[in-house]
């Protein structure tokens, strides 16, 4: 069966068709790096095409990182190749092409108890955005290619030096065997120059490395890097609204809530509008009552119209004893929860580092913040996810509370000017 996608295929792109369709990728397993934008689920497409059409009763596997992108490519892949499909439950995840084969789409993000029983047969099992699934997923699932050799493609954007693809790229970078082969699609980019400029500026470093220089970048270590450009304890004070409604400069603060006292610290940190870190605070030798005293002093003396703090743990009593002092002491200022997730601490802490690369921000030249900012790493955890932290031993309070604040800042400050 002849089929005509219509694409045509850049030179790296057709290299590799060329191998994966030939008798030498039996038994193959190819890592393919590669930017972002530059055709992979396209060519996973084509692969499971010439599959589909050219063996009768064969069965493919093609895994997505979480099950919203599993169903994205299923749905795209069976708008595109309806015509040669026969008319299969869509519930099902399953497509079945009219020579019997079928290829069957699942989520990294299931159990991998639900893998069992399945057997690739003429045809391939790809892991697209292999970077981002976790060892287990993949360990579980590449068994269903060792009975009939089928090839396996293993398809990202680079992330860390770490993890299944890491390992099978080097593998077949290194030549070390036969069986494993690399393919570096590294610059490769379709961007034009001006738009990968506006992402160097706007993405962390290490984000622009992996997304759209495809490269690796180290499993761990210091998240903000070299940050000593933006320290000053030089700063414009907070003027507040005056009668004639000038535009002055506000202020914003953030809390990291402590345990007690002699445990870890609570900390408030403040930033003017013009995003320069003002003050920050940290103490651990107060009980409930007294944290929340110093806390509505600062309040009273900075007078930021904005707070955001912590609600995990003990965050949400000390919350809503600091929600009932400053509504009984009469303070004008808006109370902004926050939930701390891997994901919303993520955001806070790409923006930040954004804003020291682009100098756009300033922090203030403390050496307990400093010390806490030199040991706040990132790691990768065994499903793939980036886990940060201050590194074992150390205290991450500190950070915490100037990423709430600069927050808060990062949003509003650009409303505001100086006159």
């Amino acid at each position: 069966m002849e089929v005509n996608l219509g694409i045509q295929w850049r030179d790296y792109q057709a290299d590799f068709l060329r191998f994966i369709t030939s008798p030498d990728a039996k038994g193959t397993t190819c890592a393919v790096k590669a930017p972002r934008q530059v055709g992979k689920t396209t060519l996973l497409m084509a692969v499971l095409l010439y599959y589909g059409c050219n063996f009768k009763n064969g069965f493919s596997i093609i895994i997505e990182p979480t099950y919203k992108q599993c169903i994205r490519v299923y749905n795209e892949m069976r708008a595109a190749f309806e015509p040669i499909l026969k008319d299969t439950g869509k519930g099902l995840l399953v497509l079945e092409f009219l020579t019997g084969s079928k290829v069957q789409f699942l989520s990294g993000e299931s159990d991998i108890s639900a893998f069992q029983g399945y057997v690739c047969k003429n045809g391939v099992l790809c892991v697209d955005e292999a970077a981002f699934i976790g060892d287990e997923v993949f360990y579980a699932l590449s068994p269903t290619t060792d009975v009939h050799k089928c090839p396996i493609i293993l398809t990202s954007t680079p992330r860390f030096r770490k993890g299944f693809f890491y390992d099978y790229y080097v593998e077949g970078l290194e030549g070390k065997s036969k069986l494993v082969k690399h393919f570096d699609w590294a610059g490769k980019s379709i961007l034009t120059p001006e738009k990968l400029d506006f992402y160097r500026r706007t993405l962390p470093e290490r984000l622009f490395t992996n997304y759209y220089k495809g490269e690796f970048a180290d499993a761990t270590g210091s998240v903000f890097g070299n940050f000593h450009h933006v320290l000053s304890n030089d700063f414009e004070m907070p003027t507040y609204y005056t009668m004639k409604w000038e535009h002055n400069i506000d202020c914003y603060a953030g809390i990291d809530w402590g345990s007690g006292t002699g445990q870890d610290y609570t900390v408030i940190s403040f930033f003017n509008s013009l995003k320069q870190q003002i003050y920050i605070e940290r103490f651990n030798d107060l009980d409930e009552t007294q944290t929340i005293k110093r806390i509505i002093e600062l309040l009273k003396q900075w007078r930021p119209i904005s707070v955001q703090y912590e609600t995990n743990g003990i965050g949400v009593v000390y919350g809503g004893l600091l929600s009932k002092a400053v509504m009984n002491e009469g303070i004008e200022v808006g109370l902004r929860p926050f939930n701390t997730s891997n994901s919303s601490k993520n955001k806070l802490v790409n923006s930040l580092v954004v804003a020291i690369q682009n100098n756009e921000v300033q922090i203030l030249n403390n050496e307990s913040l400093i010390s806490e900012l030199t040991t706040y790493e990132a790691t990768l955890s065994s499903t793939g996810k980036i886990i940060y932290n201050g590194a074992k031993g150390s205290h991450d309070d500190m950070v915490i509370a100037t990423l709430l604040s600069f927050d808060l800042a990062n949003r509003q400050g650009n409303m505001y000017t100086v006159l």
